[in-house]
């Protein structure tokens, strides 16, 4: 019976799943404990910031900002991890071969040094209690506009007619303000 050659299994288990290239200067994430190069999280992190910063909306509160690229777990920090540092010299002792050359280890110190933060401090305004309550107000106004438009749809499909449709808007018009926070909304 063949059995696979472990050093295979072993390569498979310290490659980066963001670059596919074996690990370099490996940090493992907190909670679900997958590892990938430092340079390569720094990166990821710095994107999901990105992406938050930029969106219309801030994220909800207790909504994870920051992702695990592999399964999406939320991410609280990211640790060295002596094990897979020692497995990781152990294996390029015996392949020298498949080490990085000097350019490329070069290229990725640039990006991360072991000791920097890969998780990057958001500047996301807080609402105040008075927006949160103006978000809450706002949700349940359109809920409830909603309710009544399918309510009023099902008793009439058989019989709406373009005026009393235009006689639902009109009765509507004035009774809903949206809210509008021109710090942190951006026009459409």
């Amino acid at each position: 019976m063949d059995s696979p050659r472990p050093a295979v299994d072993l390569e498979k288990e310290l490659t980066c799943s963001i670059c596919t290239e074996l690990l370099y200067q490996p940090l493992t994430l907190l909670d679900c404990l997958h590892t990938f190069c430092g340079a390569c999280l720094k990166e990821w992190f710095s994107w999901q910031a990105a992406a938050v910063e930029n969106a219309q909306t801030p994220p909800a509160p207790g909504s994870p900002v920051f992702t695990c690229p592999s399964c999406r777990a939320p991410v609280r920090d990211t640790r060295h991890n002596a094990t897979v540092a020692t497995l990781l010299d152990m294996y390029l002792t015996a392949n020298p071969d498949k080490a990085k050359p000097d350019d490329e280890k070069e290229e990725m110190n640039k990006k991360y040094k072991p000791g920097d933060t890969v998780l990057p401090k958001l500047d996301i305004l807080e609402r105040t209690p008075e927006e949160r309550r103006l978000d809450q107000q706002e949700r349940r106004l359109i809920d409830e506009v909603r309710e009544l438009s399918l309510r009023e749809a099902v008793a009439d499909s058989n019989e709406t007619t373009p005026a009393k449709l235009i006689t639902i808007g009109e009765s509507a018009k004035g009774s809903f303000k949206p809210f509008k926070d021109t710090k942190r909304y951006k026009p459409i």
